[in-house]
């Protein structure tokens, strides 16, 4: 009887064990994805303040400076994490930001390549000086 009771105490505690390793290894993925998400809400955020016609200055230039360095500390942490550049079995949002670096990496690209964050922005986005003052506003048909 013994035995039996401490067989199933092992058993408990394996299975235990067992899930709690596989529930961490689905935590770290997620966090990863997570902070993924994050990199894009605050890259949404410097885009709207970068684009926005209203331009109070010294909030502006705040909310700007306190976005642009965020982006300067998430960039780099993610497309140095091994356990998203590695994995095949990746969710298609890893697989999307780092097939489009330069819009993902926004900061960090425009960094690379010597140019102003709007700029380079600009230029992912195929948009020239040229095009923009040729513009029309109105309705397309």
């Amino acid at each position: 009887m013994t035995t039996l009771i401490n067989t199933a105490r092992r058993t408990s505690a394996l299975t235990l064990l067992l899930s709690l390793l596989s529930i961490a290894a689905n935590a770290g993925s997620d966090m990863m994805v997570t902070t993924l998400e994050h990199l894009e809400r605050e890259r949404a955020q410097l885009l709207q303040i970068l684009l926005s016609p209203s331009r109070e200055e010294s909030s502006v230039t705040s909310r700007y400076q306190d976005v642009r360095r965020n982006l300067q500390v998430l960039e780099p942490m993610i497309i140095r994490d091994a356990r998203l550049t590695n994995n095949p079995s990746t969710s298609p949002l890893v697989r999307n930001a780092f097939a489009n670096y330069d819009l993902t990496f926004l900061v960090y690209a425009s960094r690379e390549k010597r140019k102003l964050i709007i700029e380079h922005w600009l230029d992912q986005q195929n948009l020239t000086t040229q095009s923009i003052l040729q513009a029309q506003i109105g309705w397309r048909p």
